[in-house]
């Protein structure tokens, strides 16, 4: 498993954004098990990025990345991307 720790992920809540190395949303969420593609994709999501704009940074199509969004908010026990950002805000906060 790769480290992050240099990396960091902005969480975009409405009227609120914040920097947060992405360590951290591992941390927040330590029963979060993603595998490697997982985690590039989840990465780009907390930096709210769209479908499109993952599939064309990691050179995937759309469907594989909405695919790997699924997987993410299943594991993560949310419905939705910004559900995602708000339950890492608040285990952060």
């Amino acid at each position: 498993m790769k480290v992050f720790s240099a990396q960091f992920v902005t969480i975009k809540i409405p009227q609120i954004e914040v920097q947060i190395p992405l360590r951290y949303f591992f941390e927040a969420l330590p029963d979060v098990l993603l595998t490697e593609e997982e985690v590039r994709v989840c990465q780009l999501i907390m930096q709210g990025k769209a479908v499109k704009d993952i599939a064309a940074t990691l050179y995937k199509s759309n469907r594989a990345v909405k695919f790997h969004v699924s997987n993410i908010l299943k594991k993560s026990g949310v419905s939705t991307r910004s559900e995602l950002q708000a339950k890492c805000a608040r285990k952060l906060g």
